[in-house]
């Protein structure tokens, strides 16, 4: 809708939540990630200890290696060309696709929509019983207690 292009993924591994940010380059995800980083601190007191990331250019910046060193934060990159290294965040996207494309299928929305689809697949994903974490809610992990407007 307002240009982008791309979508990137974060996913709690904790908790499993997931949080899509959409992206008009792929210059954008080291800024969204640093700002998801300081908002998880500052909103909710929750330090980063640890970031499992793609062998993307994008994340490879000595500005971004030494955020994360500040922080205390280790950085683990997967081999370059092996997707599966990263499974959970490949699933997570594969699946919000799938999801996205459903929407597309059953309904008469435009196409520039689609980035709207991707959030709401992960709202719904995060509003769903998870096996990983016992059956619970990956938002009811991640954000506490929900409520109607969450």
């Amino acid at each position: 809708m307002d240009g982008h292009k791309y979508f990137m993924v974060v996913v709690d591994d904790y908790s499993h939540f997931v949080t899509v940010f959409l992206l008009t380059s792929r210059t954008e995800a080291e800024t969204n990630l640093r700002s998801y980083i300081a908002r998880l601190r500052a909103d909710r007191g929750i330090y980063t200890s640890r970031i499992r990331l793609d062998n993307a250019a994008e994340f490879r910046s000595n500005s971004f290696k030494k955020f994360c060193r500040t922080r205390g934060i280790k950085l683990e990159f997967s081999v370059p060309h092996s997707p599966q290294m990263n499974g959970v965040s490949e699933n997570i996207q594969k699946t919000l696709v799938t999801k996205a494309r459903c929407m597309f299928a059953d309904t008469n929305l435009p196409r520039h929509l689609w980035g709207e689809c991707i959030r709401t697949a992960a709202y719904q994903l995060n509003r769903c019983p998870s096996t990983a974490i016992g059956g619970r809610l990956p938002a009811e992990i991640y954000l506490g207690k929900l409520t109607l407007s969450d």
